[in-house]
């Protein structure tokens, strides 16, 4: 692997092994033990309003229209920014978050790699590299996540610790295991972006400090 991002593909084959029935793309992002994060949720946070920004990503790809102005600016200004811990190789990272269900992953990929934003000198930016952590289930199990039980922060606080939190604290701990150094603070979070205060509870729930924490709407 080399870091950053590495595609790679999952191969549904026949019994025989020969014939290719479906393929999935997906990603490895490779990242330092001492970079730091910011986490973006997508829907009403990237895009403008949660149902809209999910019509208009999806079904009619105006991704312009429906992302609100200056994000990708914002992103990209932050994760180019020299983070302030004391080591040369540290680098900011984005990681993105949504309840989005495993059948429009290839789809809310394509809206953060296609997303592209004129900035005030005219020069184009769009989102930075980032892994995108969404729900495994299908639709139907989301909206009952949505609409009736209200658990989108405990979705997405369990899936951050998963696979952002806890990998930080493990890789901390194998390469600090010989010094003093606290693993529990690992990772050093810059910003945590949302849009409704069940965001600001899954962000908190992980560690994140809650003036670190930003509503966008």
């Amino acid at each position: 692997l080399k870091p950053g991002r590495n595609p790679i593909r999952y191969l549904l084959l026949d019994k025989l092994r020969k014939i290719v029935l479906r393929a999935a793309q997906a990603n490895i992002f490779l990242w330092n033990y001492q970079d730091s994060v910011v986490v973006s949720d997508i829907d009403g946070t990237v895009t403008k309003s949660n149902a809209k920004g999910s019509f208009g990503t999806i079904v009619t790809k105006q991704y312009g229209k429906v992302c609100h102005d200056g994000i990708c600016h914002l992103l990209t200004t932050l994760s180019k920014h020299e983070s302030s811990k004391s080591s040369s190789s540290s680098t900011i990272r984005v990681v993105y978050v949504t309840s989005r269900p495993i059948s429009l992953a290839n789809q809310t990929r394509q809206l953060l790699s296609g997303l592209k934003q004129q900035g005030k000198d005219n020069d184009e930016s769009n989102l930075p590299d980032g892994p995108m952590l969404g729900f495994g289930g299908k639709m139907s199990k989301v909206l009952m996540m949505e609409v009736i039980s209200h658990t989108t922060n405990e979705f997405k606080a369990t899936i951050l610790w998963q696979q952002v939190v806890k990998p930080f604290r493990e890789a901390n701990a194998k390469n600090n295991n010989n010094n003093n150094n606290n693993n529990d603070s690992a990772p050093t979070f810059v910003a945590g972006f949302g849009n409704t205060f069940k965001d600001v509870q899954a962000y908190h729930a992980i560690g994140i400090d809650l003036d670190r924490i930003y509503m966008i709407n």
